[in-house]
């Protein structure tokens, strides 16, 4: 014959049994929260803190693509920065050579030599302007040709600086165009390099000193300038890149404050959980023979 429990017994039995249940979903919860440190598992959790933490964690990745394009656009500036000073110490050099015309009585020999001389430095003046960036001319503006310059000294971008969005609302430069550099046609400098071998080869020394000379020293001034102004740039971006980097470290650490578990407040609590609900199985293991437990729900 089968032992049947009181009515007050059963409704204390449920009420155990909803309490041992849901203390087993607090643990779970809490045994969750201690092995992930994020106190929000699901958004029902804390809808408000969830929905600040998604904001939070949105902006910092937006941040961090305003790092990234910063990196990139220093690294772009830094290598035009480093070409530029090459440069000035080739129109340098140039300027050294054609002033050597006025110091000595070339013979034709020595003038086709002269000549060979300035039109090697034109050449290596040439390669530093093509110089490249990511397969792309450095100095080619937005245009993504390969190379900036064509061997005959004419330019083959647009006159576009690049930029890279480093914040909202801000872009800054990123480079400087080949021909407000470097210039384009007979009067940019490679025009002037051509002119000045060709006045060589011809033995037209006048030409060399009163035209092509002041020339080369007028673009050399221009390479200082646009040297200077990518410095300047170089700076800027800088700034950007640890203003971004900060911004964006400040927002993923707000928003791991917003979800961030108490570790010892939890451990505390979850251990306070497990000896409440052996508190119950025991009281439940009293109240109800051990040969019907297996039949209640």
């Amino acid at each position: 014959m089968s032992a049947v429990l009181p009515a007050t017994t059963l409704a204390f039995s449920g009420e155990l049994l909803g309490s041992i249940d849901a203390g087993e979903v607090n643990a779970q919860q809490l045994q969750q929260q201690l092995s992930t440190g994020s106190a929000i598992i699901s958004p029902s959790d804390d809808p408000t803190g969830a929905v600040d933490a998604l904001a939070a964690q949105a902006a910092s990745s937006q941040a961090s693509t305003w790092a990234t394009n910063a990196s990139d656009g220093l690294s772009r500036l830094g290598l035009a920065n480093s070409v530029l000073n090459q440069v000035l110490g080739q129109i340098s050099e140039l300027q050294q050579s054609v002033q050597s015309v006025s110091s000595a009585n070339f013979s034709p020999a020595g003038m086709a030599a002269l000549a060979q001389q300035v039109q090697g430095i034109g050449q290596s003046i040439l390669a530093n302007a093509n110089t490249s960036y990511e397969g792309y001319a450095l100095f080619g503006g937005t245009s993504g040709v390969t190379e900036a310059y064509s061997s005959a000294g004419a330019y083959l971008g647009n006159n576009v600086v690049p930029t890279r969005t480093v914040g909202p609302g801000t872009q800054l430069p990123a480079g400087a165009s080949g021909s407000s550099v470097f210039g384009s046609g007979a009067s940019g400098l490679f025009g002037v390099i051509n002119q000045t071998v060709a006045d060589l080869q011809a033995g037209n020394t006048n030409a060399v000193l009163s035209t092509d000379l002041p020339a080369i020293n007028s673009w050399y001034d221009q390479v200082q300038a646009s040297a200077a102004q990518v410095g300047a740039y170089y700076d800027q971006m800088q700034a950007a890149l640890e203003q971004a980097q900060s911004t964006a470290q400040t927002l993923a650490d707000q928003a791991s404050n917003i979800t961030a578990v108490n570790l010892p407040k939890v451990a505390t609590e979850l251990s306070l959980q497990n000896s409440t609900l052996q508190s119950a199985l025991y009281a439940l293991a009293q109240v109800v023979p051990p040969s019907l437990l297996q039949y209640l729900p």
